[in-house]
């Protein structure tokens, strides 16, 4: 069923570790095609993390390291993603503090693989070793690419989706990249990923809003979601489900 979806706030259960450090979802984007035609013999690839949290020559002692480690990876919801295998890359201390509050990273390179579109997820973790809690966690997904072809045919489709006619109607509208795009999901305190060919739109050009992002199964041929832009000067409310467009690198061809 189609979803249709302002941006908003992360959920309540990330919220302050996002006020901690102003936490940023990398995406790489993955030139390998042959993941969409066998994506069950890929090899997954977890992305390794980039412009890690700075940790102003802050240390951690190996005990530090252990405790946090063991704190990330026995996590209810941590684990689920750990099932097929994982790898600990790095742990880092946080230098900035949050209401007396002293926040270690784990990042954590998992065997997971969303096919046919992501073929690596690595897991950044919020550990509060003074709580023994975990705060939550964030993703950086690998992304795959798409042929030309697929981008034709994914703007072919959203381009002739109903509720995306009456969005452009009378408008005009510029389109500004094709690629595979994610969002995330928070379920009773459950995250997912869903990731598809997406289309930005940007409705009015030169309104100065934000792109309206058109998310396309290329399978069924149809939309199956389309995240509106924020609406600036508007008090903004937590929200259980949320879409991120932020740094994307693209790899050496």
């Amino acid at each position: 069923m189609k979803q249709i979806q302002g941006f908003g706030l992360v959920a309540v259960s990330l919220a302050l570790v996002v006020a901690i450090i102003g936490a940023v979802s990398y995406v790489v984007l993955l030139s390998d095609e042959a993941f969409k035609s066998s994506p069950n013999e890929i090899e997954p690839q977890p992305p390794i993390p980039v412009n890690l949290p700075h940790s102003g020559g802050q240390t951690l002692t190996e005990e530090e390291r252990t405790k946090a480690i063991e704190l990330a990876i026995n996590d209810p919801e941590v684990k689920e993603w750990l099932g097929k295998g994982y790898e600990i890359y790095e742990v880092v201390p946080l230098l900035t503090e949050y209401e007396g509050i002293r926040i270690r990273m784990v990042y954590i390179l998992t065997n997971e693989q969303k096919p046919p579109w992501v073929p690596g997820i690595t897991l950044e973790v919020f550990v509060d070793l003074d709580q023994e809690k975990v705060y939550g966690f964030d993703f950086y997904l690998k992304l795959a690419s798409l042929t030309e072809t697929q981008k034709e045919e994914v703007m072919s489709i959203a381009l002739a989706d109903p509720e995306v006619l009456e969005l452009i109607e009378d408008k005009g509208y510029e389109i500004q990249g094709v690629r595979v795009d994610y969002w995330r999901m928070f379920n009773e305190e459950k995250r997912s990923v869903h990731a598809y060919p997406a289309v930005r739109i940007k409705v009015d050009p030169d309104s100065g809003v934000l792109p309206t992002i058109i998310y396309v199964d290329l399978e069924s041929k149809e939309v199956v979601k389309i995240s509106s832009p924020f609406k600036p000067n508007l008090p903004s409310s937590p929200i259980s489900e949320y879409s991120t467009h932020l740094v994307v690198v693209t790899p050496h061809r």
